[in-house]
C-alpha cells in the first residue's frame, strides 16, 4: 500500500493540486483526450469499412469489364468494353466522397489535438517541478543527480506521457470496437483444420491474443535488461552534466554577486572520468537493443503476411468464396487488433526510456518527504517564474546539502 501511494505521488501533485486551475486542466483535458482517443478509434472503424466497400466495388468493376471484353470478343466488336458503366462510376465518386467526408475532419482535428495533448504534458510537468522544488528544498537532503531528475527527468516525463498516455487510451479503444469484428470475422474465414465455420467462429480472436501473447513473452524476456541499462546510464549522464555544470560555474558563475569565480577544474579529468562510462554503457545498451531489434523485425514479417495466408485462399474458394473487401477488412482488422495488443514492440526504445524515467523519479519521491498542507498552499501560490537549469545544479553542489 505504501509504496503504492508513492507511485501514486505524480497523479496527486497534478490531479489533486490544492490550485484550482491546475485540477481543472488535469480533469477537464484527460476527458478531452479520451474524447479524441474515442474519434480515433470510430474513425480508423469507419476507414476500415471504407476500404472493405470500395475494394468490393473495384472487383465487381473488374469482373464486369471482363465480361465486357469477352461478350465484345465474340460479337466481333472491341469497343463495348473500353470503359466502366457509368453507374461504376458512380459508385466510385459516392466512395470518394466518404473518404473526403471522413479524411477533411481528420486533418483539422488530430492537429488540434496533438497541441492539445503537448500542452496537457507541460502543465502536468510543471505542476511536478513545483511540488518537487517545494519538498527538496524542505528535505534539505543530498539526493544523487537531482537537478536531471528534477529539470530533465521531467522533461522526459512530460514527453513520454504525451506518447503514453494517448497510445493506453488508443489501445483500450481500439480493443472495445475491433474486437467484436475480428470475432464476426471467424465465421467468414473458418479455421484451417475447418472447411466451414461454426462452433470456433471466435477462432481469430484467440489465435490473435495468444500470438501476441507470445511474441509480447518473447520481447520481454530479451529486453529484460534494457530498463536497468537505461537508468544506468542516465545516472552517468546526469554525473556527467552536474560536473560540466559545475566547471562552467567556476569560470562563469551563474550569480557572480553571490557565487564569485573559483579554480577551475581540470575538463581533462572530467572526461577522462565520465568518458569511459559511457562508451561502455551506451555500447552494451545498443548491443542488447540490436538483439530486441532483431526479433521484433522477424516477428513483425511474419505476421504481416499472415492475414493473407489465412483469407486469401477463400477468394477461391467454389463452396463458400469471400470478396477482396472481406481480405481488406480481415486485414485492417486484424492488424489493428494485433497492433493494440503489442504496442511496446512497436516502440520499446521510448517505452524503455519512459519506465527508466519513472523509476528515476519514484526514487526520488521516496527520498523526499511528503509536503505538509502549508508547503502544499505555498506551492499553490507560487508563481512560475523563469528559471535556469544550471542554478538546480549549483543549489545541489552547495556544500551544506553534502
Amino acid at each position: 500500500m505504501r509504496r503504492s501511494a508513492r507511485r501514486g505521488a505524480m497523479l496527486a501533485e497534478f490531479f489533486l493540486s490544492p490550485a484550482w486551475n491546475t485540477s481543472a486542466i488535469a480533469w477537464v483535458g484527460m476527458l478531452l483526450i479520451v474524447v479524441h482517443a474515442v474519434y480515433k478509434s470510430w474513425l480508423a472503424l469507419q476507414f476500415t469499412y471504407f476500404y472493405r466497400d470500395f475494394y468490393d466495388l473495384m472487383q465487381r468493376a473488374a469482373g464486369g469489364h471482363d465480361q465486357q471484353l469477352d461478350c465484345g470478343s465474340g460479337a466481333g466488336s472491341g469497343d463495348s468494353g473500353d470503359s466502366p458503366t457509368p453507374s461504376t462510376l458512380a459508385e466510385v465518386y459516392a466512395q470518394l466522397l466518404i473518404f473526403a467526408y471522413l479524411a477533411i475532419p481528420a486533418a483539422i482535428i488530430h492537429p488540434i489535438a496533438s497541441w492539445f495533448q503537448s500542452r496537457y504534458a507541460l502543465a502536468w510537468r510543471l505542476a511536478l517541478i513545483q511540488s518537487y522544488l517545494s519538498r527538496w528544498e524542505a528535505s534539505g537532503v543530498f539526493i544523487e543527480g537531482a537537478s536531471q531528475r528534477i529539470q530533465e527527468d521531467t522533461q522526459r516525463f512530460a514527453e513520454g506521457l504525451e506518447v503514453a498516455f494517448a497510445t493506453l487510451l488508443d489501445v483500450a479503444f481500439t480493443l472495445s470496437i475491433f474486437t467484436p469484428r475480428l470475432a464476426d470475422m471467424g465465421r467468414d474465414i473458418p479455421p484451417p483444420w475447418s472447411a466451414h465455420g461454426g462452433s470456433d467462429d471466435h477462432w481469430l480472436v484467440w489465435a490473435t491474443v495468444l500470438l501476441a501473447t507470445f511474441g509480447t513473452l518473447v520481447s520481454l524476456c530479451i529486453a529484460r535488461r534494457l530498463v536497468d541499462l537505461e537508468v544506468q546510464n542516465q545516472r552517468v549522464e546526469a554525473g556527467f552534466r552536474k560536473d560540466l555544470v559545475i566547471w562552467e560555474d567556476c569560470v562563469a558563475p551563474v550569480n557572480p554577486s553571490t557565487h564569485p569565480p573559483r579554480d577551475a577544474p581540470s575538463t581533462a579529468n572530467c572526461a577522462g572520468t565520465w568518458i569511459p562510462d559511457l562508451r561502455s554503457n551506451y555500447r552494451l545498451l545498443y548491443k542488447h537493443f540490436a538483439y530486441f531489434n532483431a526479433w521484433v523485425a522477424a516477428f513483425e514479417q511474419a505476421t504481416t503476411i499472415l492475414p493473407y495466408l489465412v483469407g486469401a485462399p477463400r477468394l477461391f474458394d467454389a463452396t463458400a468464396p469471400i470478396s477482396l473487401g472481406k481480405v481488406v477488412e480481415f486485414s485492417r482488422i486484424f492488424d489493428r487488433v494485433f497492433g493494440a495488443l503489442t504496442v511496446p514492440m512497436h516502440d520499446w526504445a521510448r517505452f524503455n526510456e519512459f519506465r527508466s524515467v519513472l523509476r528515476r523519479l519514484h526514487e526520488f519521491e521516496q527520498t523526499v518527504p511528503r509536503k505538509t498542507r502549508e508547503q502544499r498552499t505555498v506551492t499553490a501560490e507560487m508563481a512560475m517564474a523563469p528559471f535556469d537549469a544550471d542554478s538546480i545544479v549549483v543549489v545541489e553542489d552547495c556544500p551544506e546539502r553534502q
